[in-house]
């Protein structure tokens, strides 16, 4: 085993889920964005149209692995963490797999406001944005962060999209849900599943609408908030 593989970490439950959310993500980035073919490499060398992807809560490096093989590679995508040990498997798969349009992971804390966000961010930024298990494992601090920085370096027009576990318009179910929820407050008084009524509140007070509420497996949902404006 090469040092460079050693420090991939993997997580099961990223494989299982990467192809779902991999599928909505189909749905929100465009469709001459979604071909992985030669022409697609030398049209991004080339310096032509390009589309930047903000990843929040990055883990292991799977997802961005998967989502960079699987898309144009004229796509920048930037994976972030907060975690030493995910950043060093990010940059492990990065190099490994010879990801060249995927940046180094930077350090990133959303409960900070954007502008202490690692890889100069800047207002209008992004065409979409990813954040994958996050909100009901931390603070609801990272929560409102992620929304307010959101709300600023999207572009108009763009998209967020939140992976995880939800109470969804105030009904927490299934039952195992409610345990899982429990569970994390149990943990951590400031962890627990996230109502979308009340990041629905937030979205608005931060230029995003709630667009849409994807069913996912394992009784996750995806929430799409898109930034006001063309």
């Amino acid at each position: 085993m090469s040092r460079t593989s050693s420090k991939m970490m993997n997580y099961p439950a990223a494989d299982r889920n990467k192809e779902p959310i991999l599928n909505v993500l189909r749905r929100y980035v465009p469709s001459h964005f979604q071909q992985t073919s030669p022409a697609s490499a030398q049209s991004a060398e080339q310096g032509a149209d390009t589309y930047h992807v903000l990843e929040v809560c990055s883990g292991t490096g799977q997802h961005v692995k998967h989502f960079s093989q699987n898309f144009s590679p004229s796509i920048t995508w930037q994976p972030s963490e907060v975690d030493f040990n995910s950043m060093e498997s990010i940059r492990a798969y990065i190099s490994g797999h010879e990801l060249h349009n995927v940046r180094s992971p930077t350090m990133t804390d959303v409960s900070l406001p954007w502008q202490q966000w690692g890889g100069g961010v800047q207002p209008g930024g992004y065409d979409l944005i990813l954040c994958v298990n996050l909100t009901h494992i931390s603070p609801y601090d990272s929560t409102l962060g992620l929304m307010k920085g959101a709300g600023v370096i999207l572009k108009p027009g763009a998209v967020l999209l939140i992976y995880g576990p939800f109470c969804v318009n105030g009904v927490m179910a299934p039952a195992s849900n409610v345990r899982f929820d429990a569970g994390l407050r149990t943990r951590n008084p400031q962890y627990g599943l996230r109502d979308t009524r009340d990041l629905e509140k937030v979205g608005l007070e931060n230029n995003l609408a709630l667009e849409m509420i994807h069913d996912m497996p394992a009784n996750n949902h995806t929430l799409v908030f898109r930034k006001a404006g063309h």
